[in-house]
């Protein structure tokens, strides 16, 4: 399961072997909602996170032994009404070992798990998306800076994005919010 709050009173539950988002007031706990997602490609979902109008929730895609995958997805709901803007599950989007989802309301930055694949493991990946359209903005390959890192979350202010990661006791990995850079490591 995964949890989120937004800034207008309610609670928001990815339901993991449910296939759905349930929507929660948080000051009686009254069921508002329960949105089905499996035919919106919701599967387990993985990370829930809200921005000024949007709740956006991550399914993680999935390595199979045989090594082949499916790709995960991110969809967007109007947080008023529960109504479906877009499942956005493009492969170059590299939705795959979901992790965590997080959104500062420009963008919205997905992380992706390390996955083992026949090859040996796939690097992890933070996605940036467009928070208005959706869009591929990139996806920063973390290992590709150096960062032998095993992520557990993500935040962003705005200008810098945090990821925590498992490794060598846990560190905290801050990105530069507009190059992907790596400014430093936090231990």
């Amino acid at each position: 399961m995964t949890i989120a709050a937004d800034n207008s009173g309610h609670v928001w539950v990815g339901n993991q072997d449910y296939f759905s988002v349930t929507e929660l007031n948080a000051a009686t706990g009254a069921v508002v909602r329960r949105i089905d997602g499996k035919p919106l490609g919701i599967r387990d979902p993985s990370g829930i996170a809200f921005d000024h109008g949007h709740v956006w929730v991550e399914s993680p895609g999935f390595q199979y032994k045989n090594g082949k995958s499916s790709n995960g997805t991110v969809t967007e709901f109007d947080r008023t009404t529960g109504d479906i803007v877009r499942t956005i599950d493009a492969k170059a989007d590299h939705f795959i070992g979901g992790q965590a989802i997080f959104s500062d309301g420009v963008h919205v930055w997905v992380l992706n798990g390390s996955v083992g694949t026949p090859q040996g493991m796939r690097a992890s990946t933070v996605t940036e998306l467009n928070a208005f359209t959706g869009a591929l903005v990139r996806v920063i390959g973390l290992h590709d800076h150096g960062v032998p890192t095993y992520p557990l979350d993500v935040v962003s202010t705005g200008h810098h994005v945090f990821v925590t990661e498992a490794t060598g006791g846990g560190k905290v990995v801050e990105l530069d919010g507009s190059t992907g850079s790596v400014v430093r490591i936090i231990r």
